[in-house]
């Protein structure tokens, strides 16, 4: 399966994506609404692609040009697919990878000093992650007072949200649902 970028410096450009029951690239549709919501948010961002899979939200986000990019996943497919994509595009220079579950990569991006403006956050379907995921940012250094979350999900999820966060926004399309969220940092 493959998908194209739908804008920015590497419109048209097709990716690399992991295959499988279990893969779901964000649709275009899904993409395009994201980053006109976003809109003047994204140039100069630092972003980050929570369950990136091949990338493709966190290389959107470069190709609106974000400034760098952090991309975590665990599965060996979903690195692979994308260090391809990374290499193909030539952007080596703006993106990180981290092979990891992102659950347990908050300590090493913290010691690192890493700090994003816009999180891009796509955890597998029917798996209870996104209430750990939103308590660990929620504590999280890599958070900032301005940091934006992109959280993608299942529009038949029923999500507690946390004390300390507050939606900003909720597009729902089909099965997917996805709020833009913002976090109280003054605890």
């Amino acid at each position: 399966m493959s998908v194209r970028v739908t804008g920015g410096e590497f419109k048209g450009r097709i990716l690399n994506t992991v295959t499988g029951l279990s893969a779901r690239p964000t649709s275009s549709a899904v993409r395009n609404a994201m980053f006109n919501i976003l809109g003047d948010y994204v140039p100069e961002a630092k972003v980050a692609d929570f369950f990136c899979a091949g990338g493709t939200l966190g290389i959107e986000a470069l190709s609106h040009g974000a400034s760098e990019c952090c991309f975590v996943d665990n599965g060996f497919k979903a690195v692979k697919a994308l260090k391809e994509n990374i290499k193909m595009l030539g952007i080596e220079e703006r993106a990180r990878v981290i092979s990891s579950n992102v659950l347990t990569s908050f300590p090493l991006m913290e010691e690192t000093g890493l700090r994003f403006d816009i999180i891009f956050a796509d955890p597998p379907y029917k798996k209870p992650l996104v209430t750990p995921l939103l308590k660990k940012l929620r504590l999280s250094s890599v958070i900032k007072e301005n940091t934006i979350l992109v959280l993608e999900c299942s529009s038949r999820d029923s999500i507690k949200f946390p004390d300390g966060i507050e939606i900003l926004k909720e597009r729902k399309s089909g099965d997917t649902a996805v709020y833009f969220i913002s976090f109280d940092k003054k605890r």
